[in-house]
């Protein structure tokens, strides 16, 4: 008798494929049975066709196939063309069978995955075997936002080598100085902003239902990703019919300074560095001005090499990598004076 889960996986897959109009590989027909679903997905994930692979994943995850992940694996190893939009639907469709199936997959057979379907890559990263943090460190220099914490959570479980020197290298930090003409007057402070993603699909007729990623905050339907200073959560959605996302391949960002300040605190263990630092100067006389600036640039270059110091003592850094690291401080001065005829010196 076949069991209870198996048949309602089935009813899944079988309305799936009727979806499809019988344009699918799979003939609707053909699966009857777990082990039927498991032979089909054998066969499918061995096919060079992108489609056979698409379905042969769905098939596989539809049904909770754990023995078709070493196929999956092998598929993702296979050296597809770049850039082919139904091969990258085959990959997408494989990541999200993988994530379903709960695989452990080597680190290594995600490293071109990373740069095109970030969220389910990651998410196989979390519990990859393997060196996975050779996979991670490149990343922490070209992404940003939402992604960049997750990948500086997982970084930051197992705190690999190079790791505190990538968030230190080229951090810019920022005096801001609002020159008052009394004690305790504010200065107008920052801006915030936003973060874009990408937003294009194309149909993918012929193909299975794909799954869709997205970052987002925590909430209902929001799924754990990565926890740290910054929890990053993630949805998952499935599009029906057949829509395939667009691939975050080619895009190199910055990342932004003060998620690299809270990471390396976090690393640190205490709040060590700022950012941003805000001082107020009371105007009294030019002459006095300067000094003030460079008494408070001091302090923020002191926080800096007190970090790296305890950093080092901590092994995170070592003597090497230290001696490359100085202190990077803009200094931005507001002019909150009500008399200004006299002019503020350059800071």
């Amino acid at each position: 008798m076949i069991h209870a889960r198996h048949l309602a996986l089935e009813c899944l897959v079988l309305s799936a494929l009727l979806i499809q109009g019988g344009v699918a590989t799979v003939d609707a027909q053909s699966v009857q049975t777990f082990n039927e679903a498991a032979a089909t997905a054998s066969r499918l994930l061995q096919s060079p066709d992108a489609k056979d692979l698409a379905w042969g994943a769905f098939t596989a995850a539809q049904y909770h196939v754990a023995s078709a992940i070493p196929l999956l694996i092998t598929a993702l190893q296979r050296d597809l063309p770049a850039g082919a939009d139904p091969y990258g639907a085959a990959e997408l469709a494989i990541l999200d069978a993988l994530v379903q199936l709960g695989a452990e997959v080597p680190a290594e057979t995600l490293q071109r995955s990373v740069t095109r379907w970030r969220i389910p890559t990651l998410i196989l990263l979390a519990r990859a075997t393997g060196n996975k943090d050779a996979v991670l460190l490149p990343r922490l220099n070209v992404t940003t936002g939402l992604e960049w914490d997750a990948v500086a959570n997982l970084l930051l479980a197992t705190k690999p080598s190079g790791f505190a020197f990538r968030l230190l290298d080229g951090l810019q930090l920022q005096l801001r100085i609002y020159v008052a003409d009394q004690p305790n007057a504010l200065g107008s402070g920052m801006g915030g902003g936003t973060e874009g993603d990408c937003n294009v699909v194309y149909p993918g007729p012929g193909f299975p239902p794909l799954a869709d990623y997205d970052f987002t905050w925590a909430g209902p339907g929001a799924t754990i990703l990565s926890v740290g200073p910054e929890t990053v959560y993630y949805v998952r959605r499935v599009r029906q019919p057949s829509i395939v996302p667009c691939s975050d391949r080619g895009r190199v960002e910055k990342p932004r300074d003060w998620d690299r300040v809270k990471y390396v605190n976090a690393l640190a263990g205490g709040q060590w560095l700022r950012q941003e630092t805000y001082v107020t100067i009371v105007w009294k006389k030019p002459d006095d001005f300067r000094p003030e600036v460079s008494r408070h640039r001091r302090a923020v270059a002191d926080q800096y090499r007190n970090l790296v110091f305890l950093l080092v003592s901590a092994k995170q850094l070592t003597e090497g990598e230290s001696r490359t690291l100085t202190p990077n401080i803009t200094v931005t001065v507001e002019d909150g004076r009500k008399d200004k005829s006299a002019p503020l010196p350059r800071p």
